[in-house]
Parts: C-alpha cells; sequence; structure tokens
C-alpha cells in the first residue's frame, strides 16, 4: 500500500513526508535507511496495534519526494532533520524511530530537538568510540549496492533478495523502485562524508539523551552484524537488545506484527519517562 504525500519547509528544504491520524495526541516519525522512503514502513502506518499514534514517515532528501541537496552526510542530514522533526511535532510527545541509516541520522539529531519520549534505533550501527565504519559486518554486495553511483541492476536485485528473509517478492520490487528513485549521487557523496569522518560520537548521544532505548537487530542480518551493540554499555529499554530471530536488516518488513506491537509496548511503557 502506498501513501498520498504531504509537504513541508523546513530550513528551506522541501521535505515529503506521510501523516495519520493527525489529531492523535503521541506522535512516531519514522525514518528510513540509505535509498528507501518513506513508503518502507507502510505495514507500520497501517497496523491497527498503532492506530492510536500520529504516525509520520517522511522521505530523507534525496529520496522519495523530498528535494536533493549537494550537502549529504550523517551529520548534516541529522541537523536537518532535526528542524523537519521541531516543524511537523506541534510540541506533542513524539518517539523518533530509524532504521539502518534512519537510526544514525536520529542520534545525529538528538542535540538539536526537544528531547523526544522514546528512541528506536532499528538495524543500525551506530558510530563512537568504541564501534567505527570498519568494524560494521557488510559484505561486498551491501557496499557495492549502497555506496556506489554506478550498479548493476542484477546486483541491486539480488541484494534485495538476500536482505529480505520474508521472501514477499512485492516487497523485493517496493524497495527497488525506491532504490531507482534516489538521487544518483547520494550514494557516492554519502561514502565520502564517511571516509571524511562527518559523523558524531552517536554512541555517546544516545547515552547523553539518557532515555530507555529500544535497539532491535535482526537476527539474519548481513548488513549489520546483529552482535555488534551487544557489548556497549547503552541505555536499553529492559536492559537488552531486542533480536528478531527470523529477520533480515528489515525487520519492519520481515517480522511487522512482532515489530509493531513491542513499538507499541515500548511507547506504552515509556510515554511518562520525560
Amino acid at each position: 500500500m502506498k501513501y498520498d504525500r504531504k509537504f513541508i519547509i523546513a530550513d528551506k528544504a522541501r521535505f515529503s513526508y506521510i501523516e495519520l491520524n493527525p489529531d492523535k495526541q503521541k506522535t512516531i516519525i519514522f525514518f528510513h535507511g540509505n535509498s528507501n522512503s518513506a513508503d518502507l514502513w507502510h505495514l507500520q502506518l497501517s497496523s491497527p496495534s498503532l492506530q492510536s499514534y500520529r504516525l509520520i514517515a517522511v522521505d530523507l532528501p534525496c529520496h522519495g519526494q523530498s528535494e536533493p541537496l549537494s550537502d549529504i552526510s550523517i551529520q548534516s542530514f541529522g541537523h536537518l532533520m532535526a528542524q523537519f522533526v521541531i516543524a511537523i511535532s506541534n510540541d506533542k510527545p513524539f518517539t523518533l524511530v530509524g532504521l539502518s541509516l534512519g537510526g544514525n541520522i536520529v542520534t545525529e539529531m538528538l542535540p538539536f530537538v526537544p528531547l523526544p519520549h522514546g528512541i528506536v534505533i532499528v538495524s543500525s550501527a551506530i558510530v563512537g568510540t568504541e564501534i567505527t565504519p570498519s568494524d560494521i559486518r557488510s559484505t561486498a554486495l551491501s557496499e557495492a549496492v549502497l555506496f556506489s553511483d554506478k550498479t548493476d541492476d542484477s546486483h541491486v536485485t539480488l541484494y534485495f533478495n538476500t536482505v529480505l528473509q520474508s521472501g514477499n517478492s512485492a516487497f523485493a520490487e517496493l524497495l527497488l523502485e525506491d532504490y531507482n528513485s534516489t538521487a544518483k549521487v547520494f550514494r557516492g557523496k554519502l561514502l565520502k562524508s564517511i571516509v571524511e569522518q562527518r559523523f558524531s560520537n552517536e554512541i555517546d548521544l544516545i547515552r547523553n539523551a539518557n532515555i530507555p532505548c529500544l535497539f532491535t537487530v535482526g537476527g539474519k542480518d548481513d548488513v549489520i552484524g546483529p552482535d555488534l551493540l551487544q557489548d556497549i554499555s547503552l541505555p536499553l529499554w529492559n536492559n537488552k537488545i531486542h533480536r528478531f530471530s527470523k529477520s533480515g536488516h528489515f525487520i519492519n518488513l520481515d517480522q511487522p506484527e512482532e515489530f509493531n506491537n513491542l513499538l507499541d509496548e515500548y511507547i506504552d511503557a515509556t510515554h511518562n519517562h520525560v
């Protein structure tokens, strides 16, 4: 299912986003990963267990229907998406959910937004003193697809069929469509910015927020090693990283019902923390 987009200008940039249940008091804001779009979250937007929340899924710059930008880095996107959150949150309680690159961007925006009621990091390798980009487990295929401006179509198709564990061909087609609609220079510039270390100590940003965070990993994730963050001291909700044994990188697609129910449980438990 695809949803109609709304548009907003924040910090002189035009963002495309999906919004459902605008009158609800508590908001969940979803951030997708590298070369995805807001449509990645369609199983969350349609979930019966999440309809008591205002649901927002945004296209990152250079993705979906948001405008392309020349300044591409995790840090710059974090600053920019913070302005989107401020503009869209309406001074109501909100939870930030980021998958993969979206998880890095969520952590990068934390110093620049009002303190969220919840932080959810999905299949993401946040970096810091203890973990650097070189520590992240990835395959030659994932590196070629996610950080190259020139990729063979067969490699991209193979990548999505590999990282998805659900076996749903419609999901692979959606991911491929989003990949092809991403600005052509995005992936190469993102890699260049990472080499130039244009990212923060994201682990410390999470610690400084001092909010019980929901971290989830896929037990079959070939992009981010499921044990990468296991020995890092983090403010974890229920004192653990939640592992989805049947999932690859896209937990929200591989085990959507379990993910949605856990997200609902987390927000209900942490709503009064801040």
